[in-house]
């Protein structure tokens, strides 16, 4: 009689296994366990609870004359799996917006994550001096993040970035 030889599936393994799912983003719950069958196999049990995956919501804004319209929109697994974005933009007779993010994590089926974002506005910002509005400035500004970085655990990641931004104020005397 030949002894059945000894599953590779332990602690360990379960454990790995669990870390992918819960670091994969998409879940919302993960319970990942074993059962040692007689033969030496085993059996491995995954159950997991799914996040809402994207989400979509108007922007409205009227105040002093001003006003736009715009949307924003944010997903789980827009481009790839595991990767987060969120959208947004805005525009109107004063002010115009325009927002985009992005978080990636195991990339290449990896520890390596990505995070990039970028915004932009363009807006006319009214003066006052006192209660009364004595001019408006125009105000552009774009700013760029990129990201990259290693997850070492679900809870810890070491990314090295560069930014970039660009203000400018406009022509005011009183600015």
């Amino acid at each position: 009689m030949s002894v059945p030889s000894r599953s590779y599936v332990d602690a360990n393994l379960i454990k790995q296994i669990d870390d992918r799912l819960v670091n994969s983003g998409l879940f919302q719950s993960v319970n990942v366990s074993s059962r040692n069958n007689p033969d030496g196999t085993a059996d491995i049990r995954v159950t997991v609870t799914e996040k809402q995956l994207w989400f979509a919501f108007p922007i409205v804004q009227a105040w002093s004359g001003r006003y736009s319209f715009g949307a924003a929109f944010g997903e789980s697994n827009l481009l790839f799996p595991s990767v987060k974005t969120l959208l947004a933009f805005q525009g109107g007779n004063r002010l115009n917006r325009f927002f985009y993010a992005m978080d990636a994590q195991n990339i290449f089926d990896g520890n390596f994550s990505f995070r990039f974002w970028t915004l932009a506005r363009k807006d006319q910002v009214p003066i006052y001096s006192g209660v009364i509005k004595t001019e408006e400035v125009g105000i552009k500004d774009v700013s760029v993040s990129i990201l990259p970085g290693y997850q070492w655990t679900n809870e810890i990641r070491t990314s090295l970035g560069a930014k970039y931004k660009y203000i400018d104020y406009g022509l005011s005397a009183t600015v």
